[in-house]
This record gives C-alpha cells, structure tokens and sequence, in this order.
C-alpha cells in the first residue's frame, strides 16, 4: 500500500475502534482530502466525510505556508513574552481559516499531530481571547467558521445586544470576546488579554491601545491580504522583523502556496489560480496574488518606485547649467524639512541633499525643539560640501513662514541668522493653488507629472539615494483608510492625508510646484542638432514671410 492508502487506513481503522484518549488518536493528516479520496471505495469515503465533518480540528491539514504560521505561534515565546506574528497572504491562501483552527488548538489544546508542540501544550498568558476585524467581517466569515470547528457544547455564543456575536465562553474557561475596528479605542483598554488576533489590518489608534493590554504576556497575530496597509505595521513590526529584534515575525504568503501542483500540500487547482492572479487589478495583484505589502489606493504617488526614482548620484550627475533650489517646510517640534534640488536645462528635478542629515531614526520621529541657529550652521555645512552647485533660488512654506513670531516671520527670523553665518537666507514663498484647482491638488498633480518618463526614457523626478528622509517620506505619503461604517461609500482617494509622513512630500510639492524652468542652454552649449532645428525653423519662418513677393 502507498502512504495515502496506509493514512486513509489508519482514519478508518481509529473511526472504527471509536478511541476517545486524545494522545491516542492524535492524527497528522498530510494530505488534502481530495488526494485522501482517490483509493476509497463510496463507503470508505462516507466515514471519512462524516468523521471529518463531526470533527473537523482534528482531520485538519494545513498547506506548506499555513504550516509555518502554526509553528510559528507554537514557538513565538521561546524569546519574548509579547510575541507579534505578521502573516502577510494573497486571497485564497487561508489566512483566516488557519488562525481559527490555531485558536481553538491553544483553546482547546493540541487537537491533532499539526499542533503537537510549544503553546498548544501549554498556554501560560491570561485564557482571554480579543479577535479583532470589522462587524462585516465576523458576522459573515469569521464567526461562521468558529461555529464549524468548535464542537459541539464546548462554547456558548453571547450577542450582549448587538448584531452580531459578541463573545464565546467556552467551558474550559476560555473567553473569546470579538471587537469591531469601528469600536472608540477606549473599549480596547479594559483587559489582560493572552491572545490578540487582528484580522486585517486595524486602525493604528486601536493598535496603540490593543499593546497596553498585553502586560500579563500575550500572543498576538496580525493576518492579513496587506491590500489597505497602515504605515504603523511597516514603520514598527517590518521594520523590527528586518532587524532581527526578538518577538517579531513575518510570514509571508502566495496564492501559489495553496495551489495543487505549485504548492505544498495545497487544494486550489492550478487553473483557477492562474485566473485569479491574472484577474487582479495591476496595483492590486502584488497584495492580492503574493502577499506583498502595498499602500494601494491610499498611496498618493502610486507610480513611485525605487528601482526608478531612487538612484545613486554617479548615475545623475547634476549638469552644467541647472538652476538649484533649497525648499525649506519648518516645523515647530523638530528641525525643519529641507531638501536641495536641481532643475536641469532640460527640466528634469534631481533632489541631491537634504536635512536633518541624521538618518539614525524616520523624520517624524525626531522629537529635537527647533534650533534655528544650529539648523543654519547646518545648512551652510551642507551648501559647503555642495559648493560646485551654489543656490539660485530659496522656497519656504508660503503659510508657516510668514507667519509672524513677535514681531517678524519666521523667514525674517531665518534671514537674519544667515547674516550672522555669512549666508543669505531670502526665501520666497511656496506656490498658491489656481482657481480651478487647489495647492495640494495642483501640486500632486505636477508631482505625478514629474515622475513620469522623459524623452530619453528616464524619470523627470530623480531622488539621490542618500537623502534617506525624502524618500522614507514620499514612500509613506498616504491617505487614510478608514474602516468606519461609511467608509464602504467612500471613493479611493477621498481619506484625509495621513499628517505624520507629509513633511518631506510638502518639501517636493513645494519644489515641484513652483514651475520654474531651469536656465537655457547658452548657444555654444547646444548640440549640432539643435543648432540645425533652429536653422531650419528659422529659414521656414523667412520663406513663409516673403512668399507673398513671389506669388
């Protein structure tokens, strides 16, 4: 007999025994049923249905990826007593069906040979259970699968006068309570919790209050399809995972994963993958299809990309002849948002310096009161480095720097400190909006514009590679995704602009904004064909001037 015959077997055989003892019927089933099926006989293949239908956590088989997040959680404390477990997946893979079956392997201990070891054994944090997503979401897909598994009078359903369940209290003393992302925060401080489940990502006022409920110890697990992504999942646990810091795991998922002849263990069929992926929006596909993080609708530059416009500064040198810009957005809890930039003769923007230059911690972190004398010593340090490359033209926010302190605004104040460094700091304000269209939608508008490809192929909006705090900015320029009632109604780009990572995106706005030319070339500098163009349109012009004469 093969192994799936001896397995298929070994289920009937212990269906037939009727073994109740737990530990003697621990089964590991490593095949997915339609492969279990292939060598019954119509009645073999009815107690298998039955069996598995009558208690479905233990015939339970995970694909390859779902195996990793079991045994993920299963050691999650061996270095931390807060472990966070981020399991990134593309539609199909099932995310929230294998964080169900897990839950109720740690509520339940280990109901098969899958979930043999670590917390399933022994589960040492408060028996209370937060599961966390939206009302749409537990009423029609999450609640519905804890009722299939839970067996049958292990837990007792409560509504506590709501629409939709509200909490399971088992009888083996586990509690597990079902929170709504459009909750106030304050009904996330109440607890000691032991297992936090965030079922796609929640809103980032609810994650900072789900934390302060993990004092006793707690797991927590965060799967989702990172379509909508919230920047706090990527500024603190991707960036912790990438780091190494302990407690922190990613797991990352394709739909490819799950599929009958690419994956393992998998129980879609290949072509109904290939169609999904296939049918997938081209901004959806990296989220939907493999489990990559995107910003999606919420990112206001969508066609920002890094192999694009970030670049190293020996592929784009600054030519002869760009006029230079430092744009200058302050601020008045950290130093200002500075960048130096280039617009060359042919009207492409190259952003080569910036400030703050400590790259130790993201801008909006910094918590440093402005320094405005330290800040120009700064500058003139920055604008020595770059001498070769003197500025032309100086642009502050139109708004903040006028705006007065005492008796003088704030560019008077930046003007004067210059004097004193032996630099003239004469800022002119940023651009106004027109009558058609607003600043901030004008200047995304010409954004968008520059990061398209010139006529030589390459982007008109170049970003060095050195200016860390330009590009961490422009990646995390996002709009809200809100998760409240009405937000179902709402169209892709309505959310308000997230205010903690818009500091260096104003900064390029401003620049951008300004729509002003770079220098002409002077005429010795202009290549022959240039030269040959102009004569040509030139003699064109004559000969239509004076064809009069020989008509």
């Amino acid at each position: 007999m093969n192994g799936v015959q001896n397995q298929v077997y070994l289920l009937l055989d212990l269906e037939k025994k009727r073994v109740i003892n737990v530990i003697q019927t621990m089964i590991k089933v490593n095949k997915q049923p339609y492969e279990l099926v292939k060598s019954l006989t119509k009645e073999q293949m009815k107690i298998v249905q039955i069996s598995s239908l009558q208690d479905p956590l233990k015939y339970f088989c995970p694909n390859g990826v779902q195996e990793e997040f079991i045994n993920a959680i299963g050691n999650s404390t061996k270095d931390s007593k807060i472990p966070i477990i981020l399991f990134t997946a593309g539609n199909g893979v099932g995310k929230t069906t294998i964080t169900i079956n897990s839950v109720l392997n740690v509520v339940f201990g280990s109901q098969n040979g899958w979930y043999a070891d670590g917390l399933y054994k022994n589960f040492p944090y408060p028996r209370i259970i937060w599961y966390c997503s939206t009302g749409e979401a537990i009423k029609g897909t999450i609640y519905p699968e804890f009722d299939r598994l839970i067996p049958q009078g292990q837990g007792e359903v409560f509504k506590d006068g709501k629409p939709i369940p509200a909490r399971i209290k088992f009888r083996n003393g586990w509690e597990l309570i079902f929170k709504t992302y459009d909750q106030d925060p304050s009904t996330y401080e109440s607890a000691n919790v032991g297992l936090i489940v965030a079922d796609e990502p929640m809103p980032e006022p609810l994650w900072r209050a789900v934390k302060s409920r993990r004092r006793m110890g707690a797991v927590t697990l965060l799967p989702m399809t990172p379509l909508y992504t919230p920047p706090y999942l990527l500024d603190e646990v991707k960036t912790a995972v990438d780091r190494g810091d302990k407690g922190y795991y990613h797991i990352k998922a394709s739909v490819y994963d799950a599929c009958q002849k690419r994956g393992v263990r998998g129980h879609l069929d290949a072509d109904i993958v290939d169609s999904m992926v296939n049918s997938y929006d081209p901004e959806e596909r990296q989220a939907r299809a493999f489990g990559e993080f995107t910003y999606f609708s919420g990112l206001i530059y969508p066609s920002l990309h890094r192999d694009i416009h970030l670049v190293e500064p020996s592929e784009f040198p600054i030519p002869p002849y760009s006029r230079i810009f430092q744009v200058v957005d302050p601020h008045d809890s950290r130093m200002s948002a500075c960048i130096w930039g280039a617009i060359t003769p042919e009207g492409r923007y190259i952003v080569f310096a910036e400030s703050p230059s400590d790259h130790k911690q993201p801008y909006w972190e910094m918590k440093r009161p402005q320094n405005i004398e330290k800040e120009v010593k700064l500058w003139c340090e920055i604008e020595k480095i770059w001498e070769k490359h003197p500025v032309d033209l100086r642009i502050m926010d139109r708004i903040f720097g006028w705006q007065n302190r005492g008796q003088r605004t704030l560019q008077d104040i930046y003007l004067k400190e210059g004097v004193k460094q032996n630099k003239r700091l004469a800022f002119i304000p940023s651009y106004k909006g027109g009558r058609k269209e607003g600043e901030i939608q004008l200047g995304h508008k010409l954004v968008r514009k520059a990061l398209e490809p010139m006529s030589d192929g390459k982007a008109g909006l170049i970003i060095y590679n050195t200016c860390y705090h330009t590009w961490n900015g422009m990646n995390h320029y996002v709009r809200k995704h809100e998760t409240t009632k009405s937000s179902a109604d709402r169209g892709a780009g309505e959310g308000k602009i997230v205010e903690k990572y818009k500091d260096f995106p104003d900064v390029i706005r401003f620049f951008i904004g300004s729509q002003i030319s770079g220098y002409t070339l002077p005429e010795k500098e202009r290549s022959i064909k240039q030269k040959e163009w102009k004569k040509f349109k030139k003699g064109k012009k004559e000969n239509r001037s004076t064809s009069w004469q020989t008509q």
